[in-house]
């Protein structure tokens, strides 16, 4: 019996482990700086980001060319898998789409 219950304990450890390193949802960006974050484009109006632990939403505004989404915080533009990523007065450039 105390066997079993340590299998079991040792199972759920596992599995809480596994949802806690979970990526965020969308595409994950690496900029040329070093900076790190997901984007998830929900639809042609909308988009999550995933920066610096948190999530913010964001809506699409028109581009001369790709793709752009704002927020009063963030600016995230695309174009093919190339991205940038503006942060108040901090330009987060050449961000590639990994994998």
């Amino acid at each position: 019996m105390k066997s079993i219950m340590l299998a079991v304990t040792g199972v759920l450890a596992v599995a809480t482990l596994s949802a806690c390193s979970k990526a965020p949802a969308g595409d994950k960006y690496v900029c040329q700086d070093k900076v790190e974050f997901y984007i998830d484009i929900n639809d042609d109006k909308t988009a999550t980001l995933y920066f610096k632990g948190k999530e913010e939403a964001l809506t699409s505004v028109p581009a001369g060319s790709g793709a752009k989404y704002v927020s009063d915080e963030h600016m995230f533009w695309s174009h093919q898998n190339e991205a940038m990523l503006g942060e108040g007065q901090n330009l987060h450039k050449q961000c590639l789409k990994q994998g």
